[in-house]
Formats: structure tokens, sequence, C-alpha cells
């Protein structure tokens, strides 16, 4: 079976419009899509350093306030937050400047090809950048909620012998040698000049019932 190839229909100004926009706009998506990506990289970058620098977002200073395993859950949240913020910078980085290698010469493409691939990948690194800085986001407030509202672990008490007496509670205030103490029904002042023994305990005893 033979083929045989003939010229078509002739252009018509039509067809050399559209064929002279279709090569404008491969030639200018790449720089738009570097733009987007650089504006969202700005935007994102900004909104995070709000979210975090003016306070927006704000739990414990310190997780070792929290009990056992919400400080745990709270670290762990972080470590999430900051795995997702690296990724989300790493592919805005590329949507915005490209990957930083040389090109292969042997492998290299025609122009108006290999700038609608690179702004394809590029923009394909936008979009999942943007998702990972979400899930960033979501991770950090994960993190503050149980650092703001876990349970707080509980202080070492402090049992003051006075006599035959035995005082046991967290210290509140000390003024004079006198101590003032929360105990369970109560507070409690102490004068230190009378006590015989001074004993940090990680929980206080119950009493026994009557």
């Amino acid at each position: 079976m033979s083929l045989s190839v003939r010229s078509g229909a002739a252009a018509t100004v039509a067809d050399l419009l559209e064929a002279r926009e279709r090569d404008r706009a491969v030639e200018q998506e790449l720089s738009a899509v570097r733009s987007s990506a650089t504006a969202w990289r700005n935007g994102l970058g900004g909104f995070l350093a709000a979210l975090v620098g003016f306070g927006l977002i704000k739990g414990r200073s310190d997780i070792s306030q929290l009990a056992a395993p919400w400080n745990a859950v709270s670290g762990g949240w972080l470590l999430v937050s900051l795995a997702c913020g690296a990724a989300a910078a790493l592919l805005l980085l590329r949507a915005a400047h490209g990957v930083p290698a040389l090109q292969n010469l042997r492998l290299i493409k025609p122009g108006p090809i290999w700038t609608h691939t690179e702004a394809a990948a590029s923009m394909r690194a936008l979009r999942r950048g943007i998702r990972w800085f979400f899930a960033c986001v979501v991770s950090l407030v994960a993190a503050v909620a149980f650092t703001w509202y876990g349970p707080t672990a509980a202080k070492p008490q402090l049992n003051v012998t006075v006599g035959d007496s035995a005082i046991c509670g967290a210290v509140e205030g000390l003024a004079d040698a006198h101590l003032t103490m929360h105990t369970s029904v109560g507070q409690s002042t102490v004068d230190l000049r009378k006590a015989t023994a001074l004993r940090v305990v990680d929980a206080c005893e119950k009493s026994p019932s009557p």
C-alpha cells in the first residue's frame, strides 16, 4: 500500500494569527509561571512569618510544661510542620527558579518544546508546594493547640515537717521565713524556723479517711 502526500489548503489570515498567538503564548508561559511562583513564595512566606512572628499562633513557650504523652505529641506535630515547610520551600523555589543544573546538550529539546515542558513542570511544583505549605500551617496549628490546651505537668510538691505534723503542697510564696503553701485543704502558712524537715516529693500522699 502506497501513501501519497499532497499540500493542504492555503493558510488563511485567521490561521496565521492563531499560530502567531500560540507561539507567543509558548514563549511567555514560562516567565508567567515563574512570576506567579515568586509571588506565591513571597506571599506564603510573609503569611507564615505573620502567624509566627506576630504571635497570631502561640502556645506555651516550653513544651516541657505539658504532661506526658502530650509533650511528645506536640513535639511530633512540630516535627511534621517543619518537614512540610521544608518540602513547600523546596518546591516553591523550584517553581520560581527552576532546577540548578546544566542542560545535557545531547538531549536538549527545541526551544518551544523545552519552554513548554519546563513551564508545565514548574506549575506542578507550584501546586504541590502550595499544598505542602498549607499542610505545614495545619500541623503548626495542631502543635500549638496541643501546647495550649494540653494538661499541665504536675509540679513537684514540698513536704514540711513541723513537730509531729507534716504539711504537703505546692509553694506559693515565701516572706520573713514564712512559707505559703497550697494544700489539699486550702492555703496554709508554715514558719520555717519551726520546721524540722523539708522534702520534695512528686505528689502529696492523701490523708487516710477517718
